[in-house]
C-alpha cells in the first residue's frame, strides 16, 4: 500500500431539528428503521432509544443543519 492520505472534512445536512434529521432517516436508513421497528412493542425503551438518537444529533445541530465530521482515508493498494 502506499499513498496513504488522510483528510477530514464535515457533511453539512439541511435539517429543520434534530427530530426532523432522525425522522428523515428513519425512512431511509433501513437498519434505522428495524431498529425503531423492534422497539414498537416496548415504548419506554423506543422513547428511550429515540430521546438518546436526538441527543446525539444535537450535539452536531447548529443552524438548521446537521454537521457530520468525518476522516476519509485514501491509498493505493498494490
Amino acid at each position: 500500500m502506499s499513498g496513504l492520505v488522510f483528510e477530514r472534512d464535515t457533511l453539512i445536512v439541511p435539517a429543520l431539528s434534530p427530530q426532523h434529521f432522525r425522522l428523515w432517516q428513519e425512512t431511509t436508513i433501513a437498519p434505522l428503521a428495524k431498529i425503531i421497528q423492534s422497539l414498537r412493542s416496548d415504548p419506554s425503551r423506543l422513547d428511550e432509544f429515540l430521546a438518546e438518537y436526538d441527543a446525539m444529533i444535537a450535539e452536531v445541530f447548529d443552524d438548521n443543519a446537521v454537521h457530520l465530521h468525518f476522516l476519509m482515508t485514501r491509498a493505493i493498494k498494490r
